[in-house]
């Protein structure tokens, strides 16, 4: 090999180390925002809480169902479950979610995206975390959307279990 040949290579080696360095350097000074993580064991009380919301409607007639929509919900960020309902039924939400969460928006939609009335049920903090429920009597039978949004400022709490269950007569 020739000294050039010789010498370009430890140039090369060299601005490759110094470019591997820099990189290593700046991705520990550049700290990643992570999202907290939530565990399906932190959405037991949730789940609890909202079924214990819809347990004395049972007394009354209404089935609850069997599925419970568990979703980490955000500040300021709805999230939404499609479901279709039926002309004639009654129907009750009711969501729940963890601490540090205080206060959760509960919120109806038809298909073409309209805001649905539900008579609200508000939480009245006798357990830890938020609760709220809404009931409504369906005119018209389709899909339509619920939706929940954390209603806490940002910063106050990231990610929050929480739970949405129903019941219809």
């Amino acid at each position: 090999m020739k000294k050039k040949q010789v010498k370009m290579i430890f140039v090369g080696l060299f601005l490759g180390a110094v470019g591997m360095s820099l990189f290593l350097l700046r991705k520990n000074l550049v700290q990643e925002k992570k999202e907290p993580v939530v565990s399906p064991a932190n959405f037991v009380d949730s789940k609890r809480h909202a079924l214990d919301l819809l347990g004395g409607l049972v007394n009354h007639g209404f089935r609850v169902r069997d599925e419970v929509w568990e979703v980490s919900l955000r500040p300021k960020k709805m999230e939404l479950l499609q479901l279709t309902l039926f002309s004639g039924n009654q129907y009750w939400f009711a969501a729940s979610a963890s601490l540090p969460a205080q206060r959760v928006k509960l919120a109806l939609y038809d298909d073409a995206g309209n805001p649905v009335t539900l008579d609200l049920w508000k939480d009245d903090h006798v357990v830890p975390g938020a609760r709220i429920a809404g009931g409504l009597l369906v005119a018209r039978s389709g899909n339509y959307y619920v939706g929940l949004e954390l209603l806490d400022e940002e910063g106050s709490a990231g990610a929050v279990p929480a739970s949405l269950v129903y019941a219809y007569q």
